[in-house]
């Protein structure tokens, strides 16, 4: 069985746990957890003075997925979770690396190997003595020759956590551990981490400290949340702006919302098309740009947080957000194409526009793709139009143009 060894005990200068410090909106422990699960551990032990609130989730977490979660006091607890061909994680307290580096460091590489298809390497991660780290951390990343210090990364047999019942019983069990390992000659790598690369291997001390690391892993995932396009970069770029406030929440929220705007577009809309009011038939367009605008919003906010946290419950079908988007689309295109005396061109028309532009955002490649799926140009762009009392002609090219681009990937296939 793979475990993974963390702790939770040592503290802040404020008085708070190191490892209940939060970074991308979750805190530095569920970080070594969602390691821990990347690399397979099947159990994790957590070293704790108590079960806090923060640990108590944690561990609900893994054990709804199936593994087990396990916390100790001391080291004489350890000895009977593991046995003695168990593989053993050990992760130092408060301590964020890097998942490419570590894959690395346990011979799996940063393809995506499958973590269980055989053993992981045996291996000690150090670092030289005069990187800024150690010189920064001296007792975090203590030292174990004169040119080396501990990296608090290390993977070894379980075997060794049997060897500390012949130790003093209140010693600091990872310390101990790595002095055991190092005893049976496991193999050390020392990180090739420059010093403007430090962030990628992390140690939390302060809330403050994390504020830059968390910065660069938000910016980093701008180009991974967003479809492209006007909607799509505004929304990135907003959620980018705001994060890591309202993380857990804020596609919910921003859902909520523009449904919202989506029913006063469609309720104008019906107001429009029924009453024949042409003072409101451009009004249901504006409001659907916000709706469009916020659902764009909503999306982004989902798959931000599925980067930060990969094991986050999805609460918002995005699909479903599209759909209601595109249904207040058709019906702000119906309200404000009323100047035509043909009803059934009336309705018909802007159906199949939005229904082509579906069907075009899924076909075509790259960059024209994010054109098909930018409901906040193409509303925008039709709004424009009618204003200008040219939203027929509009819609015909528009139809013209998502046809071609069906044809076009037909010919291609």
């Amino acid at each position: 069985m793979r475990t993974a060894f963390l702790s939770a005990v040592k503290r802040t200068s404020n008085g708070g746990l190191r490892a209940e410090l939060t970074l991308g909106g979750r805190s530095v422990l569920g970080w070594q957890v969602d390691l821990a699960q990347a690399l397979k551990c099947e159990r994790i032990i957590c070293l704790c003075e108590a079960q806090s609130d923060e640990i108590l989730d944690l561990q609900h977490q893994v054990e709804a997925v199936g593994g087990a979660f396990h916390t100790v006091r001391g080291t004489l607890q350890l000895t009977g979770l593991v046995h003695a061909d168990d593989e053993l994680v050990m992760l130092r307290d408060g301590l964020v690396p890097d998942r490419a580096l570590v894959m690395e460091l346990a011979g799996l590489g940063s393809d995506g190997e499958e973590p269980t298809a055989r053993r992981l390497r045996q291996v000690i991660a150090t670092l030289p003595t005069t990187h800024p780290l150690t010189e920064a951390s001296p007792f975090d990343f203590e030292r174990i020759d004169r040119e080396r210090h501990w990296a608090g990364f290390a993977i070894m047999r379980a075997a060794h956590i049997h060897s500390l019942a012949d130790l003093p019983p209140d010693g600091d069990a990872m310390s101990l551990l790595l002095r055991l390992a190092l005893q049976a000659r496991v193999a050390s790598q020392t990180l090739e981490i420059s010093a403007g690369d430090a962030t990628n291997w992390l140690l939390a001390l302060e809330q403050n400290g994390l504020r830059e690391r968390e910065q660069e892993i938000i910016a980093g995932s701008r180009a991974r949340i967003s479809d492209g396009g006007i909607g799509g970069t505004l929304a990135a770029f907003s959620v980018v702006k705001i994060a890591p406030r309202w993380l857990r929440q804020g596609s919910e929220v921003s859902a909520g919302i523009a449904a919202i705007f989506a029913a006063i577009s469609l309720g104008l809309a019906a107001t429009s098309v029924l009453g024949q009011s042409a003072a409101l038939a451009l009004w249901p367009l504006v409001v659907a740009i916000l709706a469009s605008l916020l659902s764009e919003v909503s999306i982004v906010w989902g798959r931000l947080r599925a980067q930060l946290w990969p094991r986050a419950r999805r609460i918002i079908n995005p699909d479903w957000v599209r759909a209601l988007v595109d249904a207040t689309f058709a019906a702000g295109l119906v309200s404000a194409h009323g100047i035509t005396p043909n009803p059934a061109l009336q309705i018909a028309l802007p159906l199949i526009a939005v229904g082509l532009a579906r069907n075009a955002g899924d076909a075509a490649p790259g960059r024209m793709s994010s054109f098909w799926r930018d409901r906040v140009l193409q509303i925008s762009g039709f709004a424009l139009a009618a204003l200008g009392g040219v939203l027929s002609e509009a819609l015909a090219l528009f139809t013209l143009g998502a046809v071609a681009q069906l044809m076009l990937r037909q010919r291609a296939i």
